[in-house]
Formats: C-alpha cells, sequence, structure tokens
C-alpha cells in the first residue's frame, strides 16, 4: 500500500475507526517505512497535545461557568422576590375591610336639595368608602383600604347621600323618578362594630341625627 494512501488512513487508524484488515496493512507498512512511522508519531503528539489544551481551557473557563451560575441563579432569586415584593404590595393597597365606627367621624351636609354623608378616616394613609349594596341601594358598608402613593388620585373620604325634591319626596339613585317616602325608609349603614339605622326622612334637615353639620 503507497504512503499518501496509509497516511491518508492513519487520522481514522488513531480514532480507531478503520478496519480490522486495514490496521494490518497500516501496521505491516509501518514496520518498513520510517517516514510513515513518524508521521503517525507526530500526528499522535498533536492529538496529545490538543488534548492537553482542551483540559487546560476546561480548567480555565470552570471560574467563568461557576460565575454564569451564580448570575443566573441571582438573577432568578432577584426575579422571584420581585415578585413576591409586588404580591404584597398589590395585597396590602387592594385589601379592603369593614372599618369600626370609632375610626371614622361622620359628617351631614346639604346643598340645595342634595343631602350628603361623609365618612372621613381618622388616621392619615386610609381611603374610605361608603359601598351601597347591589340589590339595596339604601343599605351601605363603610370599608377602607390604604391610599397606593403611586396610584390613589382621589378624595379620601368615602360619600353616599340622597336628592330631595322637598322633605316628603326623593329621587330614585337609579332611575331619577320621584320616589314619596312614607316615613318607613331607613338608610342602614354597617360598620364593623355596629349597624346604624337612620331614617332618610331625618336626612332632608339632619334632626335628631347623631352627626354633625359640615
Amino acid at each position: 500500500m503507497k504512503c499518501e494512501i496509509i497516511r491518508d488512513l492513519l487520522p481514522n487508524y488513531l480514532d480507531g475507526l478503520t478496519s480490522q484488515a486495514s490496521n494490518e496493512a497500516i501496521e505491516e507498512h509501518l514496520e518498513t517505512c520510517a517516514e510513515c512511522r513518524r508521521c503517525l508519531d507526530s500526528m499522535r503528539e498533536e492529538l496529545v497535545l490538543s488534548e492537553e489544551k482542551i483540559k487546560v481551557r476546561k480548567k480555565e473557563l470552570r471560574p467563568f461557568r461557576k460565575a454564569h451560575r451564580a448570575v443566573w441563579r441571582a438573577a432568578a432569586v432577584t426575579a422571584l422576590v420581585c415578585v413576591l415584593l409586588w404580591a404584597g404590595y398589590t395585597y396590602y393597597f387592594e385589601r379592603t375591610w369593614t372599618v369600626d365606627s370609632e375610626d371614622v367621624k361622620v359628617t351631614w351636609e346639604k346643598s340645595g336639595g342634595v343631602v350628603t354623608l361623609s365618612f372621613q378616616p381618622d388616621r392619615e394613609g386610609i381611603y374610605i368608602n361608603a359601598v351601597r349594596t347591589s340589590h339595596n341601594p339604601d343599605v351601605v358598608e363603610v370599608k377602607a383600604r390604604h391610599v397606593n402613593p403611586l396610584g390613589d388620585k382621589h378624595h379620601r373620604n368615602g360619600y353616599c347621600g340622597y336628592t330631595f325634591v322637598d322633605e316628603d319626596t326623593i329621587l330614585d339613585e337609579g332611575t331619577g323618578a320621584p320616589l314619596q317616602l312614607t316615613g318607613e325608609e331607613v338608610l342602614t349603614v354597617k360598620f364593623e362594630d355596629k349597624t346604624e339605622k337612620i331614617p332618610v326622612a331625618a336626612l332632608y334637615d339632619g334632626t335628631g341625627l347623631n352627626f354633625s353639620p359640615k
């Protein structure tokens, strides 16, 4: 077998990819050809050097790989912390609760025929909402939540009231149609610690109410 063919086969021979017959022919040729033996030895030296370079390169890259993994872990932890903080932030500022009557100052105000009850929180950082139930607008639950400094621009007080045509007539909240009072209509205001029932007719001039005029 010619030297050119042997040298073409040597890389595969070193990698163990040649057949048994080819191995025998190559080894038989190498016994008599010093030049091809030197070529084989040179290939082996290059292969050893390449393996050593790969090992050195891996050793050099190991700290960077560790640092890369540490960066990803830190990023994952940071993302998790941000999610938890946002969830806590949202829960804190969106959570509502029914307030105690002693935590709210209630005032009565009349302007023309519009009578308004105002529910003012007794401390900073609290927003009050007088929630009228959908099935009965004469029932109000006084709720509170924390004022969100990033979003809340509205007034902190809660309000509810009626529009009087005269002392015996109010306008329906939904339709605006006049409703004749019978004297049995009651505004129910629910606090956490108690429930107050206020005759609607008494709101016309505020007489007999426990609330101070605004």
